[in-house]
């Protein structure tokens, strides 16, 4: 007659406990028969014989081992009987497609036969509370309920040499000592009671263990991936090894979807770690924590993510170990370790570039299908924006619509939502640069004014150029626009940069070079590394002014700060080679700029000084039309006698309003004439009088 199949997990821990019963039994034979003298002081004094049997018994026996071999015999036979039963219905479990949770942790930790049995010796009295009793009355101290590695040896581990070699099973990084651990470590060993460690008893009762501090599960969501990431998730899913993934790229960029998509395809959970939350924790407290997330991935079947690129020790050896079969690190750089130990897999690097543009404006019409195809299109193309900002600004677009009667999601919704999820997270290093001002705000010579409109055919044609012609495939460094702009100070390099950003969609940042360069060695890089990083994260323009700083000319090596300025310099070459947004520099000294630089250059543009032409234009274009000017200005006039940038004309007329403003009157040639003097001494020149001058002074 076949067995038949254990109803559910708490009949088989029932039948186990059962067998272990049996056990202690024997053991409670052998006790009695051992013990003597009066029971009801059973572990309060020792007697006479008793202390005679202790003293001549053979060291390292088992403390009770009795003479009755008939009464042995037949508690050994019951046991051989009672096994032979659970294993027969273990088979019939498990050949009708049923799982065990204590054998699926006994397969996950590859536990031993001494392993098992003392699993479920510790698991006894988190069960039962008989067995406090009954182990307070082996231990011969009723104050010692829980079971005790003595008490373990004594039932499975035979004589001495047995037992110092299963000790080891306990100690760090051995599989039984991931489940079980030896507490009071004052007491001498054998007395060391034995304690399930944190989630053991939750996944063996509920399948499942309680949430960790700082270890998040995370699900698998639907996924809208690159044909790239597509076909890496496929290979991916086919490992069957052990393997060690980095994913490349900035918050944001779905590296946390993509491996929860990978261990759903392997068919296990994905346990995110919170590294900034665990590495507050103080040593042993954080070694702690990692040592639990590792027993919960290991109990679930699970696989972790980390999401610095410090990895701790201990997960490199769990992996290395064959304790964790893989280990996902998310982080902002490639992953680099100079001598990685043995048993650890190849690396595998994932890279999660800004998605493309079809992708991107897939993902906007999944998150706001009602908004329609042109406002996704224009989303996607205004915004190169990685999933996680395009999520975060499809929110925000939502609850702008909320506020109004409709409610319905509008172009002008998504494009402010994307503006205010395009500032990047610079701080001090840079600030945001806006303006009002359109082309024909910008007095430039015509030929150096095409070359402004190309920068802007660029970013708005590069799709079609780069991807549908095909021509991005060719050259990766094709990608991105890189312009210098050059010219005397107040020539409107400035003004041309934000007009570029503004015509273009996005946000510029300019970068403040005060706060970037540092005097100490390899912290330039390290800002600067954080520019690009945060920049190619939200898709906005660079805006480096005064670039000389940065991009001069590499010199020959005399010291070691020279080859630290050339270094800086080589370094930033890198970047801007990488960089797919827009990035504007602009300097006054362009004679400064290293030429290996300049060559790399998309568009080169030189701002002249106005002639008189343009600075008639500039006079003509510089009065607001609500400002109450007086008709005695005269825009020719003042072109023709004072040579200057177009920069100090707007510093002129804003001083000559105040001035104006004070005296309650309409600006009149004195407040032109006065602020003149004022922006001459600024830039260290006297305005001489001339004709010009008489007639601005004021009549008597």
């Amino acid at each position: 007659m076949s067995a038949p199949p254990f109803a559910d997990d708490g009949e088989h821990l029932q039948a186990e406990l059962g067998r272990l019963d049996l056990l202690l039994i024997q053991r409670a034979v052998r006790a009695r028969q051992t013990a003597g003298g009066d029971p009801r002081l059973r572990g309060l004094v020792v007697g006479d014989e008793e202390l005679e049997r202790l003293l001549t018994r053979v060291p390292g026996r088992p403390l009770w081992g009795g003479d009755d071999e008939t009464t042995e015999a037949r508690l050994a036979a019951s046991w051989q009987e009672m096994t032979a039963r659970i294993d027969a219905r273990v088979e019939a479990t498990l050949s009708a497609n049923r799982s065990l949770r204590l054998l699926e942790l006994v397969g996950r930790f590859q536990l031993n036969p001494f392993g098992f049995q003392v699993l479920l010796l510790t698991l006894a009295p988190e069960l039962d509370l008989r067995y406090e009793r009954i182990f307070g009355w082996l231990h011969d101290d009723l104050t010692r309920s829980r079971p005790s590695l003595g008490l373990a040896l004594d039932l499975f581990g035979g004589g001495l040499p047995g037992g110092l070699v299963l000790r080891r099973h306990f100690e760090p990084g051995e599989a039984l000592g991931e489940l079980v651990t030896l507490g009071d470590p004052e007491r001498p060993q054998p007395r060391r009671s034995l304690t399930l460690r944190p989630g053991v008893l939750d996944w063996l009762l509920h399948g499942r263990c309680p949430a960790l501090p700082g270890v998040r599960r995370v699900d698998p969501q639907p996924l809208l991936l690159s044909d790239e990431h597509r076909a890496r998730l496929d290979a991916l899913a086919q490992t069957e090894d052990k393997a060690f993934i980095t994913l490349v790229g900035p918050p944001g960029a779905g590296r946390r979807s993509f491996a929860a998509a990978a261990a759903d395809a392997w068919g296990c959970p994905l346990f995110a770690l919170d590294s900034a939350q665990i590495n507050a924790l103080p040593a042993d407290q954080r070694d702690a924590r990692l040592a639990d997330a590792l027993r919960v991935a290991a109990l679930e079947g699970g696989v972790l993510l980390w999401d610095d690129p410090e990895v701790p020790p201990a997960l490199i050896d769990a992996l290395a170990q064959d304790r964790q079969p893989v280990l996902f690190v998310a982080s902002q750089r490639p992953w680099v370790q100079l001598d990685p130990p043995a048993g650890l897999p190849p690396l595998v690097e994932v890279r999660f570039p800004v998605p493309e543009r079809a992708l991107r404006i897939a993902l906007w019409e999944a998150l706001l299908p009602e908004a329609g195809r042109d406002v996704h299109t224009v989303a996607g193309e205004t915004f190169r924006f990685h999933p996680g900002a395009i999520r975060a600004a499809a929110h925000t677009a939502r609850g702008l619509a909320a506020q109004r009667p409709d409610g319905a999601v509008a172009l002008q919704d998504v494009l402010t939502a994307g503006r205010r999820h395009a500032t990047p997270k610079l701080g001090a290093l840079a600030s945001h640069v806006s303006t009002e001002d359109r082309w024909d705000d910008l007095v430039l010579p015509e030929d150096r004014k095409h070359l402004l409109f190309d920068i802007v055919r660029r970013v708005r044609l590069e799709h079609t150029v780069l991807d549908v012609w095909g021509f991005g495939r060719r050259s990766r460094s094709a990608r991105g626009i890189a312009a210098l702009f050059s010219g005397p100070p107040g020539t409107g390099k400035t003004m041309a940069a934000a007009i570029i950003a503004r015509e273009t969609g996005r946000d510029m940042f300019r970068i403040d070079l005060s706060q970037v360069v540092s005097k100490y060695i390899g912290e330039t890089e390290k800002h600067l590394d954080k520019v690009f990083s945060e920049a190619e994260s939200t898709d906005v323009a660079l805006f480096f002014d005064e670039a000389d700083a940065l991009f001069g000319k590499r010199t020959a090596v005399n010291d070691a700060r020279d080859r630290y300025a050339n270094i800086e310099v080589s370094y930033l070459l890198q970047r801007i080679d990488a960089y797919p947004g827009l990035i504007i520099l602009a300097t006054n000294l362009r004679k400064n700029m290293d030429e290996a630089f300049t060559r790399r250059l998309d568009v080169v543009v030189e701002f002249p000084l106005p002639d008189e032409e343009s600075r008639r234009r500039i006079w003509q274009r510089i009065w607001p039309e609500s400002a109450p000017v007086h008709e005695e200005v005269d825009a020719a006039l003042l072109a023709r006698g004072l040579d200057i940038s177009g920069g100090s004309i707007r510093n002129i007329a804003i001083t000559s309003a105040y001035l104006a403003a004070e005296a309650d009157a309409p600006i009149r040639n004195e407040h032109i004439l006065e602020a003149s003097r004022v922006e001459f001494r600024k830039l260290g020149k006297v305005l001489s009088s001339n004709h010009l001058l008489k007639q601005w002074s004021p009549r008597a």
